[in-house]
């Protein structure tokens, strides 16, 4: 499984909280968290980065969009290119409806957690859909559609 975290568009405890909960799902063998991490919001992700072993991956700030791209353009590849069979998306994807179609067109299972407020397409989209606010505090509960 690859889990690829848009580190501005979903806080570190919801991530913290996808992390600890994916291990009974099976093997993580990419994790990667994108953001400028040089920005003084993210203060609360350091710790978070070290004790989940996040391998992060900077892309300056001129732009909040530079991380989503980046984003993207990974998940493309490892789905591709890495033997993983899941793909995990954390963050708001409500633009990046593309890619989750690319995603499936490689073959793999797509899971996004995000926002209550993510748009239905969106959610019909992936395989899986986790709203980021069960991941804090109470056990994770999945929602989504599962394809045939």
């Amino acid at each position: 499984m690859a889990v690829l975290i848009d580190a501005r568009r979903i806080t570190a405890d919801a991530a913290a909280g996808l992390l600890d909960r994916l291990p009974a799902r099976g093997s993580v063998t990419v994790c990667r968290a994108y953001a400028d991490w040089s920005r003084s919001d993210l203060g609360s992700w350091v710790e978070h980065l070290r004790r989940q072993g996040l391998h992060s991956f900077h892309q300056f700030a001129d732009d909040d969009d530079q991380a989503r791209v980046a984003l993207a353009i990974d998940a493309v590849d490892v789905a591709r290119e890495a033997s993983v069979d899941e793909v995990v998306l954390a963050g708001d994807m409500t633009s990046m409806l593309p890619l989750l179609h690319r995603l499936h067109a490689a073959g793999v299972r797509v899971v996004v957690v995000g926002p209550g407020h993510t748009p239905h397409d969106v959610r019909a989209a992936c395989d899986e859909f986790v709203d980021e606010g069960s991941l804090v505090g109470e056990p994770a509960v999945p929602a989504g559609r599962h394809r045939a």
